[in-house]
């Protein structure tokens, strides 16, 4: 990984041009999903991403290598206002009421790292910012993912928190969905 990397930890972002390169780094960043999601992952358009960026109950982690933004992760412990990423805030009110009552548990609403870095090593110096956040603060973080095209997340998140910050963790899954498609009838199915 190249020595000129680094984190940029922000509550509030007002710089229309970070802002911009951020928004290419994050649809960059998933433009492969009609190749691998069932489900849309970009939950934002360009407006509301400005609107989280310059909102400081969002958390921002922006990671540059050189000049250039290959990754970003915006979270928050608006519960509410992480619905924009299809957070259902009620559920997880319920299944952890004593993190959500102390402001604790966390919502990532975007995670990304340019396609171009990826398996770089990049990830782990995203996450390990993240995590060091969350282990001063005693917080949890939850998140959905599309495993068809981040299939070791959950995992590469433990791995860090257990090696890079001797933390213990543990994954708690919250849900499954399943995309399917039936066939009735032969319909040139691709089966």
């Amino acid at each position: 990984m190249p020595k000129d990397e680094q984190v940029l930890i922000e509550r509030k972002i007002l710089d229309i041009g970070l802002i911009q390169a951020a928004w290419e780094a994050y649809r960059e960043s998933f433009a492969d999903c009609d190749d691998f999601c069932a489900q849309d992952q970009i939950c934002y358009d360009f407006d509301s991403f400005n609107q989280a960026m310059k909102d400081p109950d969002y958390h921002k982690y922006i990671l540059f290598a050189g000049e250039k933004i290959i990754g970003l992760c915006l979270l928050t412990n608006n519960l509410v206002k992480a619905r924009i990423a299809y957070c259902n805030d009620r559920y997880l009110r319920k299944r952890f009421p004593q993190y959500t009552a102390q402001g604790r548990l966390y919502y990532v609403t975007a995670l990304c790292i340019s396609p171009k870095a990826q398996s770089q090593g990049y990830g782990f110096k995203l996450m390990s910012s993240i995590i060091k956040f969350f282990k001063k603060n005693q917080a949890a973080v939850a998140f959905d993912y599309s495993q068809n095209k981040n299939e070791g997340l959950a995992d590469m998140v433990t791995w860090v928190a257990e090696n890079a910050h001797r933390s213990p963790s543990k994954i708690i899954t919250l849900d499954r969905q399943c995309y399917v498609t039936v066939y009735i009838n032969d319909f040139g199915a691709p089966c």
